[in-house]
């Protein structure tokens, strides 16, 4: 069991659990069980719940049953169905494979066959679970990662979890305890029947006095004894509960925890920096907001204000226009009454001068007339006075 950190997208922490796998070369598939069923109840009674599990199988594995087939019935049963939308079934050693070529087709052959035989990963994918390649590479494990980041669904609790945690139930009790012992009793029923033939068969032999075959027996019984009681001991291995489990595993994993506890307090007093920092960044733009709302709202009357000064300004320019045509009708007018003033200056010159002139006749006519007068009348005296003037009349 090892635990690994790393951060992913950003300031994103991510721990991993990597388990062994059921198929594991030194530890038999129950104590694997018990491991695994040992860390995840530690995991949910502390509070840490997972975000995701990765099931990982080999796409170049060509025989797709017997043991294979039994592991992932125990996977199945110990993660339960509620939980399959977090687990993302992977296929490996893609990277191993040519780009093309009978490997390759082989491979994808394998990958149609899990993913459409309901025994195998059809079943899991109609109810949720994700499937994936991993080429071998970093950022093929990133993108993997990425998924239980970029889609979380709620809270993790697996079936394991909720058996063992909260019903209390002892390890062969459990759904994936139960489909074990279902294997490790066919096995023990097997062994069992293996060991009586080997005693018959060697009874006989000793009947017959057969020493070699007495000797071939005995090695067989004794391997058939280690595997039978390999097979009681697999079942004793799950008689635990959760507190024994607690006790015999929290010393090995009481550092792992308090890193993981540390970590955790690191992270969470990060996600309160950030969310006070989102608060004081809301704060922030609410003023921002009401801010822009105030210069809005100036900018608004100012364009009234401008319009309004644009209306005065069209108006003062009708005003200046009407009264730039007032003044040059005043100009005209003015012109017109200096042209028609200077007309009648001109007749009244004219009068004047012709009234003057007709006093000057006026006065001429009536003073000729009298010169006439006196004219005649002097041509009448000095005629008299020629003819005889006073003599005249003395004689009369």
């Amino acid at each position: 069991m090892q635990f690994y950190s790393c951060t992913l997208d950003k300031d994103q922490r991510v721990f991993l659990i990597d388990t062994p796998g059921f198929n594991d070369t030194v530890k038999s598939d129950t104590e694997v069980l018990r491991e695994i069923a040992a860390i995840l109840a530690q995991l949910y009674s502390r509070s840490v719940h997972l975000t995701g599990i990765v099931y990982l199988h080999r796409i170049t594995d060509n025989r797709m049953g017997g043991a294979s087939l039994r592991n992932l019935k125990i996977f199945q049963k110990l993660c339960g169905q509620a939980a399959y939308r977090n687990v993302v079934l992977t296929t490996t050693m893609w990277d191993t494979l040519q780009s093309s070529g009978d490997m390759l087709r082989e491979g994808e052959s394998n990958e149609r066959q899990l993913l459409s035989d309901e025994e195998w990963w059809g079943a899991m994918t109609r109810h949720g679970c994700r499937v994936a390649k991993h080429a071998g590479q970093v950022a093929s494990a990133r993108k993997i990662i990425g998924q239980f980041i970029s889609n979380r669904n709620p809270r993790l609790i697996l079936a394991i979890q909720e058996e063992m945690v909260d019903r209390r139930l002892a390890l062969e009790d459990t759904a994936a305890g139960l489909e074990a012992g279902v294997r490790i009793r066919a096995t023990e029923k097997k062994k069992q029947s293996e060991l009586n033939a080997v005693q018959e068969d060697m009874q006989e032999a000793l009947r017959s006095d057969d020493k070699s075959a007495v000797a071939t027996l005995q090695s067989q019984k004794l391997k058939v004894q280690n595997e039978l009681e390999a097979a009681r001991q697999a079942q004793q291995v799950l008689k635990v509960d959760f507190d024994h489990l607690r006790k015999e595993k929290e010393e090995k994993y009481q550092k792992l925890f308090n890193q993981a506890a540390r970590e955790r307090e690191a992270n969470e007093k990060a996600i309160r920096r950030y969310e006070e920092e989102l608060q004081q960044l809301k704060a922030s733009q609410q003023a921002a907001s009401e801010e822009i709302m105030a210069y809005q709202e100036r900018l608004e009357k100012t364009e009234n204000e401008i319009r309004a000064s644009e209306q005065k300004a069209v108006d003062l320019k009708g005003l200046t226009a009407e009264k730039t045509a007032l003044e040059k009708r005043i100009k005209e007018f003015e012109e017109q009454q200096a042209a028609q003033g200077a007309e009648q200056q001109d007749k009244k010159a004219e009068l004047e001068n012709e009234i003057e002139q007709g006093k000057r006749r006026r006065k001429r006519d009536f003073v000729m007339p009298i010169f006439q007068t006196l004219a005649g009348i002097g041509g009448a005296i000095a005629t008299f006075f020629s003819l005889g003037g006073p003599e005249l009349f003395e004689s009369r």
